[in-house]
């Protein structure tokens, strides 16, 4: 194999991070650096120098989307070599891992993991009787779950465990339970946790920023032999601690591993060198961060623009005027915010201009109503104990089984310690109803057919074989729109051609057990909208950023909380989706929660947005003009005394206003000589 015809391909730094092959190593990957390819080229590299079998070798991602294209790209370097690669996310590692050894922590083979309308709907049966939101109560047990939070109080610890109950009952784990369990596994069983720590002779973690505490310490029980992990990843763009990621994991990297090499990737290829300079002096606001600064060989390019607004319908037309003027595809622009409510005026003022847009961030695909109702047909199929596929199923399309017929099926199931399946026939001589009983016995018959025809048939050949026995095309026909039954006959179309990977039911659920995150599908000519946290990892050759207003950029629970270099972190990544126009925009007024007035984020003046402009240029070095301990006043904020220097941005504890931090280049200071 000709290893130089791949890596001719890289730049200095990022050969350097594939040729580093011993020993823990963290690349910093600034946005648009090309982190995906020096992740791809490293495995390549190990195998085509036989530094290991495909076998000892992992590569961590954070979604299957990810996972997918590495292990393409891989497949296209190495062919066959590469079929032993373990590429997946923390998820499918575990689901992985338990698969082999689910009874040493007490769950059969053939169990299922639940998503979060799975969750829900046990929540809701729990708390049936009480006064609280099923949605509100499971976001906490979650965040308790996942060690966020340490304590619930005594009646939501009732509610935990009755959760935990029903899910061993029901041979279930959710998402937290996959790597919750794999660290139990590897506790109790010390042996289990050797033979897969020998196994992964190199391990490698993408977006190592946006790591947790209980995936962190999966690494670590993967590394008691050796020290040979690759991080990649970028402190500067996460953005998901709402979701249990702690950013302070890949700045103690070098604690971690105090023998570790750090490599700066900084040469981005994305954006323009103006795009990259509003970027840059954002970001240098943050202290919990290490120092780098991005810069591209790409044209200078158009100089970004701040749109100034009365209020949200003169910010859309502003936005739908520049698109329609432009000779760009519609595919070239993207709308990004902070929070979803701002779409709303942006959808109206496109569909008056007739301007074709993709709200990004809807339902995802397999949480599509029509797609749960044939998942949850195929796993009761594998796993009869699943009540909370049964419950979908039994009237999937409607058999005159309401909720107190089922009542009694659950009473009954209960009562037996069995599934709701065991309890069906049990429950009929109790059920008084004849549509119920005759549904129930239908469904009894339909089910024990699919069972007979899963012993011969493949998945795809068994999902036909459950939407004609259910008629369940004629069932949507019937019951939804033309326009709404036509899409959802595509998606089962599209849904049961996409079964032909599968050699078997089990590996089917298997793999749509991990299918979780937004398949962000970016249609055809298309604007799309979305928020930043759906736009991380995209770009556009065009972005519009709305919303730049204090208490929705930054946001207003995290200025009360303090939490402003994560907002700034967001305000960073969603720049450098910009590939060669920025637009950035501001309302005085917007309807929120009713009509408001509202102050311009303070991060436009951190980029140099003063009277009406971005000031470009620099100043050389401002910080030598003030030392710590100064006393200085400002125009706004009054009397305080410098505090820190840092390059160009100076911290002061004011007298009225409490500790700020300033950029030297866009603000003037008065020192009080004394």
């Amino acid at each position: 194999m000709n290893i130089l015809r791949f890596l001719d391909e890289l730049n200095d730094k990022q050969r350097e991070a594939v040729l580093t092959t011993e020993g823990p190593v963290l690349v910093l990957a600034g946005a648009g650096s090309g982190k995906t390819k020096v992740l791809t080229y490293r495995v390549a590299y190990i195998l085509a120098k036989k530094l290991a079998d495909s076998e000892n070798i992992i590569a961590l991602t954070f979604t299957n989307k990810a996972a997918g294209e590495m292990k393409e790209r891989i497949r296209k370097i190495l062919g066959s070599l590469s079929k032993d690669i373990w590429i997946h996310t923390f998820h499918a590692m575990c689901l992985r891992i338990l698969k082999q050894h689910a009874e040493k922590v007490g769950y059969p083979k053939n169990f299922v993991v639940y998503d979060r309308d799975d969750q829900f709907r046990i929540v809701r049966s729990i708390i049936k009787d009480k006064d609280l939101k099923a949605g509100e109560v499971l976001d906490i047990l979650m965040e308790y779950k996942s060690k966020r939070i340490d304590n619930l109080s005594s009646e939501y610890m009732e509610i935990y465990n009755a959760y935990q109950e029903r899910l061993k009952k029901y041979r279930a784990m959710d998402f937290e339970d996959l790597m919750l369990n794999t660290l139990e596994l590897f506790s109790k069983y010390p042996e289990i946790r050797d033979y897969y720590a020998k196994k992964f002779l190199y391990i490698h973690v993408d977006e190592y920023q946006d790591t947790n505490h209980i995936q962190y310490q999966l690494l670590k029980n993967l590394l008691i032999y050796h020290n040979n992990i690759f991080a990649v990843g970028d402190e500067d763009q996460s953005i998901y601690s709402f979701r249990g990621a702690d950013f302070r994991i890949i700045l103690n990297f070098e604690k971690d591993f105090p023998n570790a090499k750090i490599i700066f990737l900084e040469q981005n290829y994305r954006s323009t060198k103006k795009i990259l300079k509003l970027a840059n002096r954002v970001i240098k606001f943050n202290y919990e961060r290490r120092d780098k600064v991005l810069w591209t060989n790409n044209p200078d390019g158009k100089d970004p623009e701040v749109l100034e607004n009365h209020d949200e319908i003169e910010e859309a037309e502003k936005i739908a005027k520049i698109i329609v003027s432009s000779k760009r595809p519609y595919s070239d622009f993207a709308v990004l915010f902070r929070i979803n409510a701002l779409s709303k005026s942006i959808e109206e003022v496109f569909n008056k201009y007739k301007i074709p847009y993709n709200v990004i961030g809807g339902k995802k695909f397999y949480e599509r109503r029509e797609i749960k109702d044939l998942i949850a047909y195929l796993r009761l199929i594998y796993n009869p104990k699943d009540n909370i596929s049964l419950e979908r199923a039994i009237n999937t399309p409607p058999r005159g089984i309401g909720e107190t017929t089922f009542e009694i099926i659950k009473k009954i199931a209960e009562e037996n310690n069995v599934s709701y399946y065991e309890a069906l026939r049990p429950a009929l001589k109790f059920i008084n109803r004849k549509k119920a009983v005759e549904g129930i016995i239908d469904f009894l018959n339909l089910f024990e057919k699919l069972l007979n025809y899963s012993k011969t048939l493949s998945v795809k050949e068994l999902a036909k074989k459950i939407i004609l026995e259910t008629n369940y095309i004629e069932y949507i026909q019937k019951n939804e729109s033309t326009q709404l039954a036509r899409e959802r006959r595509e998606n089962i179309e599209e849904f049961v051609n996409s079964l032909d990977i599968y050699n078997n039911l089990e590996e089917f659920v298997e793999d749509i057990s991990v299918k979780t995150e937004n398949e962000i599908d970016l249609k055809n000519n298309c604007v799309s909208v979305m928020t930043i946290h759906s736009a991380k990892g995209l770009e556009f050759p065009v972005v519009f950023l709305i919303g730049l207003e204090d208490d929705i950029l930054p946001h207003h629970l995290s200025i009360e909380e303090g939490n402003l270099e994560e907002e700034r972190r967001l305000f960073y990544v969603a720049i450098t989706r910009a590939k060669e126009e920025l637009y950035l925009s501001y309302c005085k007024t917007r309807f929120l929660r009713g009509r408001k007035e509202l102050q311009i984020s303070r991060f436009l003046e951190e980029i140099g947005y003063k009277d009406g402009k971005i000031i470009w240029d620099n100043i050389s070095d401002l910080s030598l003009t003030y030392k710590k301990g100064d006393l200085i006043r400002h125009h706004k904020f009054g009397i305080g005394r410098v505090l820190e220097i840092k390059r160009n941005l100076i911290t002061v504890q004011f007298n009225e206003h409490g500790v700020k931090t300033l950029s030297l280049e866009f603000v003037k200071l008065e020192r009080i000589v004394k």
